[in-house]
Order: C-alpha cells, then sequence, then structure tokens
C-alpha cells in the first residue's frame, strides 16, 4: 500500500526528513492500538481451521510474517501456516473420533498431496473463500485464496516453519529499537514506488529479503544483535511470556552501543552501504552478524538464519539486482542535497515545489527525535486536520 492524498499531506507539514519517516510509518503501519485488522487476521485463520478441522483433526492454522511479526503494512497479504499437532487426541465426547484422519505431512509428496486436498475443499464448501489457486511446483508450495468478507489475500502453506520463527525474531528486533520500523517502513515504501519490489513474485526482491537488508546493516552499526544473542537470552522462556521477556532483555542491546543517530542519518547510512557493498563475493548473516562467503554464485545472497543450506534471496537475477543498485545511488545522490525531503526520495514532489519544508538533516539529531511528545503530535494532528484540504490541493497541483 502506498501513501494516500492524506498521508502525502501529512508529510508536506512536517518540517525533517525523521519526522517524515515517522508520520510515513504510522500512515501505513498496522497499529496495535487500532488492531481490528490483526484481530480480523486471525479471524480468518481461526475460521479456515474451523471448517478443515472436520476433515483433518490434527491441524492448527496461524498467521505468520508481516500480519504479526510488527512490520506489516494495511491491506497486506495475510500468510498462513498450517501445522500438524503430533499428539493431539480427539475429545472424548466425540462419538466417531475414531473415523477422523490425521495428517502427516513430513515429506513433500504428502505436502503437496494434502494441499491439494485442501484447496479443492477450501474452494467448494468454506463461505467466503475465492479465487482458489494451488502453486504446488513451487519450493515451498502453498495455496493462494482471497477471503472476500473482508477483501484480503491470503498465502497458506504447511512447510514453512523456519518464517514462523523468524517472525518472532522480526517482532523481537522490532522492540529493540524505536528506530527499526520507521526506516524499514520508509526504505520499503521507496521501494515499491521505484518498482524495486512488487506485488507478484518475480525476479525482483522481496519485501522480506529488503528487510533483512535493512536489518544486517543496523547490525553493522552496533544497533541490533545478532540472532544468536537474542536466541541465548531468551531460549528458555515460554511464548507466554515472550513480550515480558523481549522488554527485560532491552539491556542486551542496550550495553553493546551508544549509537543514537537520527532516522535521516540511517537512511542515508543505509543508502552508503549497500551503494558500496560487494554482492558478487559477499553473502549476509543475520544470525552472526556478519558477512560471510557466499555458497554459490546467486547475485544476492541472504542466509537462511534457520537453514543455513537456504538463499532467502535466491530468487533475485543479475539485471534485478543491477536496477535496484542503481536507484540505491540516487538515492544516495538525492539525500546529499540539502533540501532533500522523504517525498523527494519516493518520488512525490519535485525539490522547487518543497522549498518551504527545507531541512537541514545534518544538523538534526536523535534528541530532537525523542523530544516529539504525545501533545506535540497532537497538537500537529490539528494543524494537519485545519490545513488539509488546501495541502491536498497543493499536493495535486505539484503531481
Amino acid at each position: 500500500m502506498l501513501l494516500t492524498g492524506y498521508g502525502t499531506a501529512k508529510l508536506i507539514l512536517t518540517q525533517t526528513t525523521s519526522d517524515q519517516q515517522r508520520n510515513g510509518t504510522d500512515e501505513l503501519s498496522m497499529d496495535p492500538t487500532r488492531d481490528l485488522d490483526i484481530r480480523l487476521r486471525f479471524f480468518i485463520a481461526h475460521q479456515t481451521a474451523v471448517y478443515l478441522k472436520k476433515l483433518f483433526t490434527n491441524i492448527c492454522i496461524m498467521p505468520f510474517g508481516s500480519s504479526v511479526n510488527g512490520f506489516g503494512q494495511i491491506g497486506c497479504d495475510l500468510d498462513l501456516l498450517c501445522t500438524t499437532q503430533e499428539n493431539y487426541i480427539t475429545p472424548s465426547q466425540n462419538k466417531f473420533h475414531f473415523m477422523a484422519v490425521s495428517v502427516n505431512t513430513k515429506n513433500l509428496i504428502r505436502q503437496k498431496q494434502f494441499l491439494e486436498t485442501v484447496g479443492t475443499v477450501m474452494n467448494m464448501c468454506i463461505p467466503e473463500i475465492g479465487n482458489v489457486r494451488k502453486i504446488l511446483r513451487a519450493r515451498v508450495p502453498i495455496i493462494k485464496f482471497s477471503y472476500l468478507a473482508t477483501d484480503t489475500e491470503c498465502d497458506l502453506c504447511n512447510s514453512n516453519t523456519s518464517a514462523l520463527e523468524m517472525s518472532k525474531a522480526l517482532y523481537t528486533y522490532g522492540l529493540m529499537d524505536w528506530r527499526i520500523k520507521p526506516l524499514v517502513c520508509t526504505i520499503r515504501t521507496w521501494a515499491r514506488k521505484m518498482l524495486i519490489t512488487k506485488e507478484i513474485p518475480g525476479s525482483w526482491i522481496t519485501n522480506y529479503s529488503l528487510t533483512m537488508l535493512v536489518l544486517f546493516y543496523l547490525q553493522v552499526e552496533k544497533i541490533l544483535p545478532s540472532l544468536n544473542i537474542i536466541e541465548f537470552n531468551t531460549e528458555n522462556i515460554t511464548p507466554k511470556f515472550q513480550l515480558q521477556c523481549t522488554h527485560n532483555q532491552l539491556s542486551v542491546n542496550k550495553t553493546m552501543h551508544n549509537n543514537e543517530e537520527s532516522l535521516y542519518k540511517l537512511l542515508h547510512g543505509f543508502f552508503q552501504y549497500y551503494n558500496s557493498f560487494n554482492f558478487d563475493k559477499h553473502a549476509i548473516c543475520i544470525r552472526e552478524a556478519k558477512i560471510k562467503t557466499k555458497s554459490n554464485v546467486s547475485p544476492m545472497y541472504i542466509y537462511n538464519p534457520y537453514n543455513y543450506d537456504l538463499n532467502i534471496s535466491q530468487n533475485i537475477n543479475e539485471s534485478e539486482l543491477k536496477y535496484m543498485k542503481d536507484h540505491i545511488q540516487k538515492a544516495l545522490k538525492l539525500l546529499n542535497t540539502e533540501d532533500c525531503t522523504i517525498l523527494n526520495l519516493l518520488g512525490l514532489s519535485k525539490t522547487k515545489t518543497t522549498s518551504t519544508c527545507t531541512l537541514i538533516p545534518h544538523n538534526h539529531n536523535v534528541k530532537s527525535d525523542k523530544n516529539y511528545s504525545n501533545n506535540e503530535k497532537q497538537s500537529n494532528n490539528k494543524s494537519i486536520a485545519n490545513e488539509i484540504d488546501i495541502v491536498t490541493v497543493r499536493t495535486k497541483e505539484k503531481m
């Protein structure tokens, strides 16, 4: 999802690039404090499981990916994982439990057979589900479908357990520093505007791989720890207390760095780092927070944190990588200009039309970011409400 006219107007009224990144994140992200969208996604998972459990008693369906990892944007696809509960016992009150079928999907052939059956059942028997597509020849077989009641696009798989673990890791990373989510949101929005990422799968970088690039850069800057450090400090914590554990473990991150760069400087640093990164020789590993040697000749190599044999950016070809690097170089040149704003970076406004919002990013530090209080947010929102009509008209004229 891209910025609406209202969201663009909010950015025009904002005076610093750091505040623009923060406001853009507020506009696009699924806000946990207004969690209707998130609740609806768990509702879809529950309703799908209710119908499928009539046939397969030992399955469990749960959301993963951007819907639950804290980096999701409004309108993003819903990723669902269908797992089997090996020790599941049908309730004794069910008189016909002996007729129920348990599912075993430990091998790829059984996974495809199961998804083939599930796809047919979903298409024929489950209300509000439509446009079912079976994609069974992919490395991770999935069923794509639309949940019509909420207009949500969904992907159902039953073998991608590492993605579930990565969702937990990303959620933990998102809590460790307030700058992470705005930075990820800004870079993902930029990539979408520049057509570096697309809605459909293909030979270009995905939002997931792009997020990995951001996290690795923040590890290089000593803002985030390696995944090994996080797991070492949370390995004995049950999921029920995971959130409390994460807050307690923030000290692990704080003791390893004193980086207090502004969002602008981190955004500039991201483009600067990958503008000079040698993708031909080096691979990225966020589990160890270091550069490693590539295992094959793939144009971009990002080690799967939960399976070193896999490259999560395997789909990217040479031309798409070059296209991304060219736009990284252009973004870096643009950010080096004195009057650059996020609107300029996203191609939503020309420099000469935003002279009233000229920034002085080199004098902006993280202390001013931290002083952005709730009262200031409320007063800013009031001014936006008063001026929104005028600004929206001006925005259309500029575009």
